[in-house]
């Protein structure tokens, strides 16, 4: 079963309870996630209220009746490829022996049992509730007619969270911490587990946000930003000790132990309504402003919880903040392009000759070409220096805390590696982090913050401008490339930077395309080879130019030269005599 992920598939399920024992199933084989166990019932079809489709589901898969009661619990829950929107509701067995009519099997358990079955993620924070013998069901007894209506997981609109909500608020949340991919540990076991359940509330209220910005819907639902303001006001009533739904009723409790105020929180929502209303960022200095309302309000919350921060360690979480937020727009370029948004700058794609055309990946040309690979070389240095401007905070944080940055941070830089091992070709498949990057991230946990500024050096970005040459030289299939392998290994990368640059220049000539754009782009590169010295350097080439300068003493001439050699070859097809083609 496939959807849109921004529609949400309408679910019920049923609580079957007979003689203290609960109904499970498991979903057949073939389909979407087999294997796991469910509560039974499915979709509701059109013209057809939840407790009817219940009944009918039941009916259909199990051949049993059952009298629907009230509901006990709703969620939306998102995976990979799919939104549900679940709500749960307590049942009667009425008649009827199940049988395997639509599912691979069935089990009548008491709910302590339920521990024992590998079920739905969506379903684990009720399964908590359930095992703890809460609300209606008791092992064995029958809810006797005058019983009171089972609880919900979340306190009720206007009631004040009781310590069982406030618990089972904060498993939801945990839920939903370790049920989505990041690059980085969330609320992990390095922190004491008096923190774990805080981290986690904090992150369920971002990730909740930022999933209504990603998923605006079909025509005919709801407007994001109306359920954006709805967010913001479940916010503003959590600062005043009223939580609705588990991820604010964690968040009440988390504010009011801490005292947190609300504007670091009020900025995550602004970022996510930028993210509906602007999807182009003209420079990296406004690219910066977006990261400053998406991302750095959560280090700066997650310092608070720890203490009260001084303004070093803050600016250097902001660093890292925003360093761990562009890795990740760096893995999904081709997917927020398909949601609209482009988070590189317009202005690095137009100095790096890359139309976003390009950005569709194989919805478009199919190959990576050199001037995208050089942007993300680029892009990946730019981070990767964000990385290292966050070490102070590092080294100054001791204890669990310390060891949870230090793990977090170590998953930001271990994004940017995923990039480089698949050569910058994220338009082919976002490279993600495997077990052997989350093995690296222990072990930072435990290793001292010297062992771990290497990775964010100056030397990690020479490697990646002398592996961007030596790739163009290898692209083009030249037979100089062999010859390069017979040379010192400094004269070896000095050729690698020449001939990447004649290359590059010859391809501008030889490209489809206008011949004032093509000059145009051929003026840009004579007028950087002509400027080596005392300024900052975008392309690889460049870089590896402005080295071969100072060690060999390229005349900068030599470069230019090349420039007017190939604009030669713009708009002329026939030379007139010898000297002509000598010149």
């Amino acid at each position: 079963m496939k959807s849109d992920v921004g529609s949400p598939v309408d679910v019920v399920a049923g609580i079957v309870e007979r003689e203290g024992r609960i109904l499970i199933c498991r979903r057949p084989a073939g389909g979407e996630m087999s294997g796991f166990w469910e509560f039974p019932g499915g979709k509701i079809e059109t013209d057809e209220t939840p407790e009817e489709a219940l009944s009918r589901e039941i009916r259909e898969e199990l051949e049993v009746e059952v009298e629907v009661g009230s509901m006990r619990w709703e969620t939306l829950h998102r995976y990979e490829e799919l939104t549900v929107h679940l709500r749960f509701y307590d049942c009667r067995w009425r008649s009827g022996e199940a049988k395997n009519l639509g599912v691979d099997g069935h089990e009548w358990i008491l709910p302590s049992r339920l521990g024992e079955f590998e079920f739905l993620p969506a379903d684990a924070p009720l399964l908590d509730s359930l095992r703890e013998g809460g609300d209606s069901l008791r092992e064995g007894g029958t809810p006797g007619e005058g019983d009171a209506p089972p609880e919900s997981v979340s306190p009720r609109e206007g009631e004040k969270a009781s310590p069982a909500d406030i618990e089972a608020a904060y498993r939801a949340c945990a839920e939903i911490a370790a049920a989505r991919y990041e690059n980085f540990p969330v609320a992990s076991r390095l922190l004491p587990a008096r923190m774990r359940p805080h981290m986690a509330a904090v992150y369920a209220f971002a990730r909740g946000a930022d999933d209504i910005a990603d998923e605006p819907g079909e025509e005919g639902e709801e407007d994001p930003r109306a359920r954006l303001a709805e967010w913001e006001r479940k916010l503003e009533a959590a600062g005043e000790g009223r939580g609705e739904g588990p991820a604010f009723t964690a968040l009440a409790e988390t504010i009011r132990l801490f005292s947190l105020p609300l504007q670091p929180f009020r900025d995550l929502i602004a970022a996510f309504r930028q993210d509906l209303d602007v999807h182009r960022y003209p420079d990296f200095p406004a690219l910066l402003g977006y990261c400053r309302l998406s991302a750095n309000p959560v280090g700066r919350i997650v310092l608070m919880l720890h203490g009260a921060p001084g303004e070093e360690d803050l600016k250097a979480s902001d660093a890292i903040c925003t360093a761990l937020q562009l890795a990740n727009h760096l893995q999904d370029v081709r997917k927020d392009f398909e949601r609209g948004r482009v988070y590189l700058p317009q202005e690095d794609l137009e100095g790096f000759g890359v139309s976003e055309d390009e950005l569709r990946g194989e919805g478009g040309s199919g190959e990576m070409s050199s001037a995208f690979r050089a942007l993300m070389v680029h892009e990946v240095r730019r981070v990767r220096a964000l990385f290292a401007e966050g070490l102070p905070l590092l080294r100054r944080t001791r204890g669990a805390l310390g060891r949870e940055l230090r793990a977090i941070w170590r998953g930001g830089v271990a994004a940017l590696e995923g990039i480089e091992r698949a050569g910058y070709d994220v338009l082919r498949a976002p490279p993600r982090l495997g077990k052997g990057d989350r093995l690296r991230c222990l072990f930072a946990a435990a290793a001292p913050v010297s062992r771990l500024e290497r990775l964010a050096g100056r030397g990690a970005g020479e490697r990646a401008d002398r592996d961007y040459c030596r790739w163009v030289v290898r692209r083009s299939r030249s037979n100089f490339h062999l010859a390069f392998l017979t040379l010192p290994r400094d004269r070896r990368r000095a050729l690698s930077a020449v001939y990447a640059f004649c290359r590059v220049v010859d391809d501008i000539a030889d490209s489809p395309g206008e011949e004032a754009e093509k000059r145009r782009r051929l003026g840009r590169w004579k007028e950087a080879v002509g400027r080596l010295e005392g300024r900052e350097l975008p392309h690889p080439i460049l870089r590896e130019l402005a080295w071969t300068a100072s060690v060999f003493g390229l005349p900068a001439r030599r470069l230019r030269e090349v420039c007017e050699g190939v604009e030669m070859d713009i708009g002329r097809r026939r030379f007139e005599t010898f000297e002509d083609l000598k010149l």
